[in-house]
């Protein structure tokens, strides 16, 4: 019993990692965006559309790296990891 928490201890960490690794190129754009705002009313709104746009084209990036180096069953699976992967982002609280 204990050892099958550790083992599933490691795997949340290895995910968790995993998110932010993949996440990693939108939020630091995101974050070098939000120090140039000057009013914090455009704020939420810059955040929405870089978070609408940033997000999706970095997950079919990397889709279309696993489909040319991998094949289309990688690139099937980046696409099934990375879109539960937005929602660990915002529940973790990095974003």
């Amino acid at each position: 019993m204990i050892f099958s928490l550790v083992y599933f201890g490691w795997i949340f960490l290895l995910v968790y990692y995993l998110v932010l690794l993949i996440n990693f190129i939108p939020l630091a754009l995101w974050r070098k965006i939000k120090k140039g705002i000057k009013d914090p009313v455009f704020v939420a709104s810059l955040k929405f559309g870089t978070g609408i746009s940033l997000f999706p084209l970095v997950y079919i990036l990397f889709a279309s790296l696993a489909y040319i180096v991998f094949g289309p069953l990688a690139a099937m699976g980046v696409l099934v990891f990375c879109i539960p992967s937005m929602i660990l982002l915002h529940k973790s609280g990095i974003s």
